[in-house]
């Protein structure tokens, strides 16, 4: 079976609280990639399984440092500034090949393929 990702929650705004998902992504093949990885300071090069629809990154600080993302799709540019805490899940096209994720110093990360 291919992999499956589920999120939901509930969020609170001016107009009270508001269910999010459960949204899920189903995976096209059974990639079993997952892997907790130490960020070095800069540009950090993580592979991409073939047939990955998307990828989820787990940072496992508290108080982590700012992480850019870019891919092999995108080099040259800045990248996609986010806090290296909490998570993100990002969509993947068929031609990206890897995440480079640049972090200002060093710290943790969980990535999990599907």
């Amino acid at each position: 079976m291919a992999g499956q990702m589920t999120l939901g929650g509930k969020s609170e705004g001016p107009a009270g609280q508001i269910g999010i998902g459960p949204m899920t992504v189903t995976g096209t093949t059974a990639l079993s990639e997952s892997e907790t990885l130490e960020l070095a300071s800069g540009d950090n090069t993580i592979t991409v399984p073939k047939g990955a629809v998307s990828a989820a990154l787990f940072f496992t600080t508290i108080e982590g440092p700012e992480v850019k993302l870019r891919t092999n799709l995108n080099l040259a540019e800045a990248g996609l500034p986010m806090l290296g805490q909490g998570f993100a899940v990002i969509p993947l096209t068929s031609a990206t090949t890897s995440l480079i994720l640049h972090a200002a110093s060093t710290t943790t990360v969980g990535v999990t393929f599907i």
